[in-house]
């Protein structure tokens, strides 16, 4: 209504103003507003922007508070807008100089703060007339909207107007209803419903076809039904909510219209202006079955036009969403949001409503460098094409899939709103905008004026160009884009798009199998079919959620996966059928034909019999023709000579006659062509060219004398007149044709007188075409006339003499006849002779061929039945398999394509699961399937998975699974493949067929993926993460369209040609990628992670290659030969079937098929005895695998452990391939042993030995124990190993309980336990051992039975649960002699949870031995050794470490010191590094690049570096060495290639030692001449070094910060050591202590109380007594500088030290170690359950929430009224004497306003957030904060700091203490200044101290600073009775850590075990002079205690110049003289606690 109103305004402001409109979003910067303002203004000068003259520019900006806070707090673009407004112009940023802004003013509108948007600075807000627009009333509303549709009906059916007001009445009643009950929740954050709402359903009721479809009352209300459906019902998302709609809708007409419709009647309204494609009329639907029709015709439609066809099944949803399209979009305005996940159809129902509306539906192609300026050229593209089709509608589709940047979406919300983008045109294009748009606003009636054009422009765009959104409402990216850019739900209507329900479901399928082949005879099963595929869908898409609630793992079912069900199910269907069929028939014809073979044999014998006496007979019939035929022959010979003499006679008169008419004819052809091409010339003539000759009244002298000729051969008169009489007949030129020529030849009289004219020298035609051209024709026709006559009487003797020659020529050939006839009389003879002869002797021939054939026939019978004989068998029972895999093919198929379709991203449990479900259905509704149905036994040959396990891939269930899933699918593969063996398959696979291999980050990779697809070769894309280019999607989709005949796909910019031979494999190495559903509708996502089992069947295979290479080359060899065998066995098996089916009749008759089985038979002999042979061999190689499989299952275990590192730190990447390698170099080089069991005994101590230190090397110190334990843990868990190896195996519910604690036990035993817990057993412990006794009954595990009995009975217990030694202490009652290791580390994790890990060390070393629980020493040397030229070593940094002088010490080791090169990566040195690179190489120098994870940008080319390395072109010398802090960004292929190698100080004291003195040489140790005192002061500077840096796991009492000391300062303190040692005459402890303690290791510290401690701390280690032997460095008696002696018995002394240090040792209490255990104790619980799959947790519970809900109430109910000054006590504020306010009075005033500022804030926010639950307001991101901090217990940061005080406690306690401080506040306020003040409570206690002693100075007139505060604690526990002080206050409610404190003697004192915190009473801070101060302080028996806020101890210098944590000191009584004893303790005082 805001932007409405003052649009409204701006449109007719006048000609003195221009006006301009931005609108702001959340993702607006100040870039944007700078576009907007140069775009808007005019340049007047370069440094000055204004309106254009004469007018003044208005500038509206809409949503002002929309743009996000930045970091600070701040909004750039208001704050750019209050630099404009105040100081009138702003800087440009690119040219750095000022733009003054002059001539305007701003008018700004927004929505009040809160949901999304911001409260706006008042520094701006000053600027404004500020004026609040209240919502519209109900009744204003009504008049409004009343008006518009009355005067419309009033206009358009006045007999119905009297319903207007009613109507509206209703819809805003409604429309007021929705808004209050329908809310925002954050899963329905598009319901936000405003004015535009009823608008919009009001311009939707003003669309109708008046004469058709608003006849009477009735088709009124059926249309504003409908209309407010749309409207409103259209965007919720449940059926919940479209019911409540339904009834409230049919209320509200029932009550403002006296009306009742049942919600049947108008629930599935469908209106529509497609109906009628002329007028496009508005109407209702005539029925279901037109509207049907309707969307099909169009559809058939739009395939007919498009490349890309659609194949749509409109079932209810489809029709209804198609329709909503098509609505809104052919409104003015009408833009739509589609929400709905990927493949529901929201992009086709689109493109179906552009096509149905006549316009284009345009939508951007995103290409690899798709960007910012690529999508803004696409809107102006769109822009323009609006405007040159003079504002026809367009279409413009946008998915969320194209968001590439969120930028994209601002210009969409600009355009949505506004109908521009800021600076979108640049000036020249503007230009262009504005005479394309003239002519149309001219049209318009719009006023000739730029602006106006302009503006004209603007709202064609907003009405014609129809933005459809596509918006995916999965994840949080709708929710966020909802709030930050609001137009897109305010300015357009919303479709919210459900899963398809089971009807559709069902109604596609129907549809699909309806269109099928009708061979594939589904018509009869249609129903079962379409069941059983809808429940396949419904159960994948439970599976996906059942498989992401147990392993994290996600995957998506959308309605893709189903089409892809539906097609892939037909053609596996058609192809199956039709191979099981072929299969059936050949079997069956076979056996068919070898029966019929026996019944031919006996028939042949018998035939055979008979023809023997026929034969004989025709032989003796032949011998008597032979003799007549030779008789008859003879007399033919003899009448043949005779003809041959009369035929040479006849010839010669024929040839003497042919010569003599040769020769006339030859005449004849000289004169002829003359004639005809005359006559020809005649033919050209016509009347016209006679009449030209004829109107010469005299003709030239030439055309006479041609004429004249003429007469003369036509018997005419040789004259003019007589010519043109002769013209004058109309058959004149005829005359001339038809003249008689060979009588004008005999005619000698005529020709002569002829001869006066062709003798004329120019009766030439040449000459006579000169005067006439038709003269030209007839003077040739004479001249040919003259030439024919005189060769035809020239050739007349000739003729004369071939008439002669002729007739003596017949009288020859007559007389040759007669004797020729008399010839073939006797010829004839002879022939029927002959025919005889030979028939007969066919007839002999034929008997004895048919009596050869018998006998072959019989031969070719017997070798037939002898070598197929037995066949029959077999081929009658495949036979019957075949039968039995057909009467299951559509079952089994129906299974097989889900399978493909859906349960790819599953593992092999739920694989199997899946399955189990479908096939249960088909069993139910009676759809025939395999109940022991197999993926591999339906859709694969045996042949092919033996030909897969040659190319590498393994043949376990789930590999051979796979494989077909990569082959079969129709989708491409993407395999989720982190050990690389689907990668190392396709590239054997494909070797052959020319594989390209490409990767993303690859420059050329499309270059190479187009001449894939053009050639038809296959790519494999390696290495893909969780986002494919979008470049890919053609590819991915198969997006292929045919064009001139040939089939082509558009790969960015060019249209590619399309083999069919291409195939596109994608693999990822990531474990656990989250693929959104936008990416698995493209591909087929495949889960080839490898599984234990499979992993095992491959290592055992490198076990026999190692132990028994002959056995494993013959495995290998017998694995070809028997694939080979069975290949060929099957090859041959087919083609008989073949050859017998393809057979002719008689089977007998073909000697091919005889021949292919004699050969067969032979070939097949060979194949079974050598399968026979290889069998037995086979099972030789089995026996001895299946021995050593032990190896390979610890192997296995291993490496999953390794793998599941990953999870833990991203920097632990190990690939199968590396541990492969390891794995099989442990083989070569561990022990050998001719014994079996010992040689694998050895390999697995070695093997695991190995691992454990190899592996660790690369592990930081937290996770070596954490790995240790895995090991340990997953082999026991392995049943069968376990027992292999004599161990005892844990049970699930044992590793459960370990993990999940009581929780372990929820559902599986009863909660309800009366047993009572033992005094001196907390009940927690109590309930921990009895869930744990109870869980290991349950599983039969008897050996823990009584145990808790027994506890409740034995002291023993007690005292053990109370022993500090538990882990290493024996069970009371020699339990531990009954239960297993594991089960002892659970009763102490019951126990005592702290004690986890000493327990886990302890159990590790009883199961596995002591060398597991010891790291590794830092062996760099040893991973120089096992590296290689092409493998790097990485670094992985902790905070402070620096390998750098280990690196330089091995680079001199190596005499390589010069030939290291360090390059430090940042910005600009990635191009540095890769040529250092490639001179390293090439050299062999080794090079080191340092802190790689600052240059995460640069990572991708180290990769593509490291994958392009060439082993040939690189020396044997060179090495990479690469340091880096753990990284994402690292790349994960370098990890896995590399060996890692971490630098940080070892966990304990003694493994820190160790560590110092392995890295001391003997050169070191003894080269200073005072020995025993270097010797003393390295171990202690060693001890101090260890102990320093242990200290830092105790937290805060350790030290305040945790520094990172390094190797390097233990090095310099050791050198000065040395130094001063050797230049001092004695040792100079002053010295030492100060440079070592305040330089070397001080000058890291930054806190002046750890300064204080460390000096403390160094003093106990360097001072006289370390000389003495019998010196302790603790108050243990283990630690002490050992005697003088070698360096190997110091490291002998290390390592005798305990493992397990006493705090003690550092100097803490023993106390200190609970509150460490229990931390560290929690992170390794929780490191190991982040690594398992995750376990489903037991029972219900609330909503996430109706629990925050509860919370938020709870609270809103509690929190108290702010504090009022007008409420206070007499004395709180009382007056000083100077009319002041007393001091303390001050203060209070300064807290109360803090705890009023946070007291509101918490209940304003608690209201908001109960709002937004509720869906009252927006969820803003601060909001959706506070809601995540409630479900976890934590405080949300708007409560946190600057508004509230540090406070480390969780949500609910830090309410409780809120609550406190406030009542103590309020307390003080209303009665008066306390006795006892409570300093925890308030924000700022220092001032508190400040005010106290300026109450004091003011009372003894002493300064301030002359004033100090002394410390007297009392013994007052009770607060209540304490007195007021004379000098100071009394202040109460601190907590001491680290010591206790003594009641009855006032001081401190050692700590109570087991009691961390104590509370001080009372304490009297006395203020005294400080002078007194001084001596008093100086004084022993006081420790200078400092006083915390948290027990975080550490803080940060604030603006005040304190520290936001410390306070200040106390000085505590003591009776220790040495304050350095309560240093070293940690003792400090704590303003609050943590719980």
């Amino acid at each position: 209504r805001k932007s409405v109103g003052i649009q409204q305004f701006l449109n007719t402001a006048g000609e003195s103003f221009a006006v301009a409109s931005a609108n702001f979003s959340a993702q607006t910067s100040s870039a944007n507003v700078v576009d907007f303002l140069e775009n808007r203004l005019e340049r007047k000068r370069k440094n000055l922007l204004g309106a254009p003259p004469g007018t003044r520019m208005l500038l509206f900006i809409d949503d002002l508070n929309m743009p996000m806070l930045e970091k600070y707090g701040a909004q750039p673009p208001i704050e750019l807008l209050r630099q404009v407004a105040d100081y009138r112009g702003f800087y440009d940023r690119k040219k750095l100089f000022w733009k003054a802004v002059a001539d305007s003013q701003f008018i700004a509108a927004c929505g009040p703060p809160g949901g999304g948007r911001m409260e706006v600075t008042p520094r701006l807000l000053r600027h404004f007339n500020m004026i609040w627009m209240t919502s519209l009333p109900q009744e204003t509303m009504n008049r409004i909207l009343s008006s518009i549709l009355q005067g419309w009906l009033a206009l358009k059916k006045p007999e119905v107007q009297d319903l207007a007001k009613p109507i509206i009445a209703a819809t805003v009643d409604m429309f007021f209803r929705i808004t209050t009950d329908l809310l925002p929740t954050p899963v329905k954050c598009h319901y936000t419903f405003n004015l535009r709402d009823p608008a919009k359903m009001l311009q939707g009721m003003l669309m109708v076809n008046v004469k058709t479809d608003l006849k009477d009352e009735e088709t009124l209300l059926q249309l504003w039904l409908h209309e407010t459906c749309r409207q409103f019902r259209d965007r919720l998302i449940n059926i919940e909510d479209r019911t409540w709609f339904n009834e409230k809708l049919v209320e509200r007409m029932k009550e403002h219209l006296d009306s009742s419709w049942p919600i049947s009647k108008f629930d599935s309204l469908t209106y529509g202006d497609f109906f009628d494609r002329g007028e496009k009329m508005y109407v209702v639907s005539p029925s279901e079955a037109k509207l049907l029709e309707t969307f099909n015709d169009y559809l058939e439609e739009y395939n007919s036009i498009n490349p890309s066809k659609m194949n749509l099944v409109f079932f209810q949803d489809a029709q209804n969403h198609l329709s909503r399209v098509a609505r809104i979009i052919r409104q003015p305005r009408g833009n739509a949001l589609l929400v709905g996940v990927s493949g529901v159809g929201r992009k086709s129902m689109a493109r179906m409503a552009a096509h149905m509306a006549g316009f284009n539906c345009s939508s951007i192609e995103i290409t690899r460098l798709y960007g910012t300026n690529e999508f803004r050229e696409d809107i102006k593209t769109m822009m323009m094409s609006v405007i040159q089709n003079e504002g026809k509608g367009l279409v413009f589709l946008f998915s969320d899939t194209q968001i590439v940047k969120e930028s994209f979406l601002e210009d969409i919300n600009n355009v949505l709103n506004t109908g521009e983008v800021p600076n979108l045109f640049a000036p020249d294009e503007v230009e262009q905008v504005i005479n394309l748009t003239r002519p149309l606003a001219k049209a318009a009636g719009k006023v000739e004026a730029r602006d106006a054009i302009w503006q004209h422009f603007v709202q064609l765009i907003r009405e014609c160009l129809h933005i459809v959104l596509a918006f995916s409402p999965i994840g949080e990216g709708f929710r966020a884009r909802c709030r930050q850019f609001p137009s897109i739900i305010n300015c357009a209507s919303i479709d919210w798009y459900d899963p398809w329900p089971e009807e559709a479901l069902i109604a596609v399928a129907n549809r699909y199998y309806k269109e099928a082949p009708k061979e594939l005879g589904l018509d009869s099963i249609l129903g079962e079919l379409s069941q059983v595929s809808s429940v396949i869908h419904a159960s994948s898409k439970a599976g996906a959620e059942s498989f992401f609630e147990n392993l994290r793992r996600r995957t998506y079912m959308t309605p893709t996966s189903y089409l892809e069900l539906i097609k892939l199910l037909t053609e596996l269907l058609g192809f199956k059928k039709g191979d099981l069929s072929t299969k059936l028939s050949r079997y069956k014809i076979g056996a068919q034909r070898l029966d019929e073979t026996k019944t031919v044999v006996d028939k042949l014998k018998v035939d055979l019999t008979r023809m023997q006496p026929v034969i004989e007979q025709g032989k003796k019939d032949t011998a008597e023709l032979i003799v007549q035929v030779d008789k008859e022959e003879a007399i033919a010979k003899e009448k043949a000579a005779a003809c041959e003499i009369d035929e040479k006679e006849a010839s010669e008169a024929a040839a003497a006659a042919n010569e003599i008419k040769t020769e006339c004819q030859r005449e004849l052809d000289e004169a002829l062509p003359e004639y005809y091409s005359a006559i020809k010339s005649l033919d050209a003539l016509d009347k016209k060219d006679i009449q030209e000759v004829k109107s010469f009244s005299k003709p030239p002298a030439l055309v006479e004398v041609v004429l004249n000729a003429v007469c003369l051969l036509q018997g005419k008169k040789e004259s003019w007149d007589e010519a043109k009489k002769l013209m004058n007949d109309s058959g004149f030129l005829a005359s001339l044709r038809d003249y008689d020529k060979d009588a004008l030849a005999n005619n000698v009289k005529l020709t002569g007188k002829l001869q006066k004219y062709v003798k004329r020298d120019d009766f030439q035609p040449d000459q006579v075409k000169k005067v006439s051209g038709a003269a030209m024709s007839l003077c040739m026709w004479v001249r040919a006339m003259d030439v024919y006559a005189r060769v035809a009487r020239s050739i007349e003797p000739k003729k004369e003499k071939l008439a002669g020659a002729e007739a003596s020529f017949q009288a020859a050939e007559a007389k040759l006849q007669a004797k020729k006839s008399e010839l073939k009389v006797v010829q004839d003879k002879v022939a029927a002779l002959q025919l005889q002869l030979m028939r007969a002797k066919s007839k002999a021939e034929k008997l004895e061929q048919d009596a050869e054939t018998c006998k072959v026939k019989l031969v070719r019978a017997e070798k037939l039945l002898g070598g197929l004989g037995n066949e029959a068998k077999s081929w009658d029972k495949k036979s019957s398999e075949l039968e039995k895999n057909l009467q299951f093919v559509v079952g089994n198929i129906t299974l097989a394509a889900g399978f493909i379709a859906y349960a790819g991203a599953f593992t092999a449990d739920f694989r199997a699961m899946l399955v189990k479900t479908w096939l249960a259905k088909a069993k139910e509704v009676k759809l025939a399937a395999d109940p022991n149905w197999k993926c591999a036994e339906v859709l694969c040959d045996p042949a092919e998975i033996r030909e897969w396990a040659i190319k590498s891939l393994p043949s376990d269930d789930l590999s051979v699974e796979n494989g077909i899933l990569v082959t079969r699918g129709r989708r491409w593969p993407l395999m989720v493949d982190p050990q690389g063996q689907g990668n190392r398959w396709i590239k054997h696979m494909k070797k052959d067929k020319g594989l390209g291999v490409i990767k993303l980050s690859t420059p050329n990779f499309l270059r190479t993926l187009e001449t894939g697809i053009r050639e038809g070769s296959p790519i494999l894309l390696e290495n893909v993460e969780e986002v494919l280019d979008p470049s890919l999607e053609p590819v991915l989709m198969k997006q292929i369209f045919k064009k001139g005949g040939q089939w082509l796909l558009r790969l960015g910019t060019e249209d590619v040609p399309y083999n069919d031979d291409f195939r596109f494999f994608i693999t990822t190495k990531m474990a656990n990628p989250h693929y959104l559903p936008e990416i698995c509708i493209k591909v087929t996502v495949i889960n080839f992670t490898v599984t234990l089992s499979g992993l095992e069947d491959q290592l055992v295979v490198d076990v026999v290659a190692n132990e028994r290479p002959d056995l494993a080359e013959l495995r290998a060899s017998l694995v070809v030969q028997i694939a080979a065998d069975k290949a060929e066995m099957d090859r041959l098996e087919q083609l008989i079937l073949k050859l017998l089916s393809e057979a002719g009749a008689d089977l007998l008759a073909d000697d091919t098929l005889i021949v292919t089985l004699d050969q067969s038979k032979q070939t097949s002999t060979s194949c079974l005895e050598r399968m026979a042979s290889a069998d037995k061999s086979m099972e030789e190689i089995d026996d001895v695998t299946e021995k050593f499989r032990p190896v390979a299952t610890r192997a296995s275990i291993l490496y999953f452990v390794v793998a599941d590192l990953s999870n833990i730190d991203p920097m632990y990447q190990y690939s199968l391939q590396y541990f492969a390698g390891l794995f099989n170099m442990r083989l070569q080089q561990s022990e050998k042993s001719e014994d079996i069991s010992q040689r694998i005994a050895i390999i697995l101590e070695d093997l695991t030995s190995f691992m454990y230190i190899n592996i660790c090397r690369g592990l930081f110190e937290d996770h070596k124990m954490l790995f240790s334990f895995l090991i340990c843990a997953q082999i026991l868990r392995h049943k069968v190993h376990a027992r292999y190896v004599n161990k005892n195996p844990i049970s699930t519910l044992e590793w459960s309980f370990f993990l999940r604690g009581l929780e372990a036990g929820k559902g599986i035993i009863s909660e309800n336990d009366d047993m009572a817990p033992p005094e001196g057993i907390q009940l927690l412990v109590w309930k921990k051992l009895r869930t744990f006794e109870m869980l290991l009954l349950h599983e039969e595990t008897m050996a823990i039975e009584g145990i808790t009995d027994e506890m409740a009975a034995s002291p023993k217990w007690v005292e053990f649960a109370d022993n500090d030694s538990m882990p290493s202490e024996p069970l009371p009652m020699d339990w531990d002699q009954n239960i297993t290791a594991f089960q002892r580390l659970l009763l102490v994790k019951s126990f005592r949870e702290d004690f986890l890990q000493l327990a886990v060390r302890h159990f590790v070393g009883a199961e596995l031995g002591e060398t597991y629980i010891v790291s590794p020493p830092f062996d760099l040397a040893g991973c120089f050794k096992d590296s290689q030229k092409m493998t790097p070593l990485i670094f992985i940094l902790s905070a402070g470490a620096d390998p750098t002088d280990a690196l330089l010490k091995l680079a001199r080791d190596h005499e390589y010191e010069e030939k290291l090169h360090f390059i430090s990566l940042g910005q600009g040195q990635g191009e540095k590094a890769e040529k250092l690179i490639h001179l390293g190489r090439q050299s062999g120098d080794w090079v080191c690049l340092q802190n790689c994870h600052l240059a995460a940008s640069w990572m991708p080319a180290l990769e593509r570096i490291q994958e392009q390395q060439d082993p040939n072109g690189t020396d044997d010398m060179y090495r990479l060495w690469l340091t880096s802090m753990p990284s994402p960004a690292f790349p994960v292929p370098v990890l896995q290639s590399g060996i890692k190698i971490t630098n940080e100080p070892p966990k304990g004291l003694r493994a820190n030692l160790n560590r110092t003195f392995q890295d001391i040489t003997p050169e070191v140790y003894e080269g200073c001449s005072k020995s025993r005192e270097f010797k003393k002061l390295l171990f202690s500077l060693a001890f101090f070094h260890a102990a320093i840096l242990e200290r830092r796991k105790f937290g805060p009492i350790g030290w305040n910060v945790p520094y990172e000391w390094m190797d390097s300062d233990f090095q310099v303190s050791r050198e000065q050591v040395h130094m001063y040692l050797e230049s001092q005459p004695g040792v100079p402890w002053v010295t030492l202590n100060y440079i070592i303690a305040e330089v070397n290791y001080g000058g890291r510290v930054t806190d002046d109380k750890d300064v204080r401690l460390i000096s403390a701390f160094l003093k106990r280690y360097f001072n006289e007594g370390i000389l003495d032997d019998s010196y302790k460095l603790s108050p243990l008696e283990h630690y002490y500088a050992p005697k003088e002696g070698t360096l190997e018995e110091v490291r002998d002394y290390v390592r005798s030290l305990p493992m397990d240090e006493d705090p003690q040792v550092y100097g803490l209490h023993s106390n200190a170690q609970i509150t460490a255990q229990t931390q560290a104790a929690k992170k390794f619980l929780d490191t190991i359950i982040s690594v398992q799959p995750r376990l489903s947790s037991g029972g219900g519970g609330q909503k996430p929430e109706d629990l925050v809900t509860d919370m938020a109430q709870a609270f809103s109910g509690r929190v108290p009224e702010q504090m009022k000054k007008k409420d206070a006590h007499a004395e709180t504020y009382k007056k000083t004497a100077d009319g002041g306010i007393v001091s303390l009075g001050v203060f209070h005033s300064q807290e109360m306003d803090r705890f009023n500022v946070l007291i509101s804030r918490v209940k304003s926010t608690l209201a908001t957030l109960g709002d937004a639950i509720k869906g009252l307001v927006v969820m803003s991101a601060q909001l959706e904060e506070m809601y995540n901090c409630f479900l976890i217990q934590k405080v949300p940061p708007v409560w946190g700091e600057p508004v509230s005080y540090p406070c480390l406690k969780p949500l609910n306690s830090w309410f409780e203490d809120f609550l406190e401080r406030v009542a103590f506040m309020t307390r003080w306020l209303k009665s008066g200044p306390p006795t006892s003040y409570w300093v925890p409570c308030f924000y700022f206690p220092q001032g508190f101290m400040t005010c106290s002693k300026q109450v004091h100075a003011r009372k003894t007139k002493i300064p301030i600073d002359a004033l100090s505060f002394w410390t007297e604690p009392t013994d007052l526990q009770d607060v209540a009775a304490a007195g007021p002080q004379d000098a100071g206050q009394n202040v109460h409610g601190l907590f001491v850590q680290g010591c206790g404190w003594s009641v009855s003697e006032k001081r401190i004192s050692e700590s109570e075990k087991g009691v961390l915190f104590v509370q001080l009473p009372v304490i009297w801070m006395k203020v005294i002079p400080s002078s007194e101060f001084e001596e008093l302080q100086n004084a022993p028996g006081r420790y200078r205690c400092p006083l915390y806020k948290t027990s975080l101890r550490k803080g940060t210098l604030s603006t005040t110049g304190h520290s936001t944590n410390f306070v200040t000191h106390f000085q505590l009584p003591t009776s220790e003289s040495d304050q350095g004893h309560w240093v070293r303790r940690g003792v400090a005082l704590l303003c609050m606690l943590d719980d």
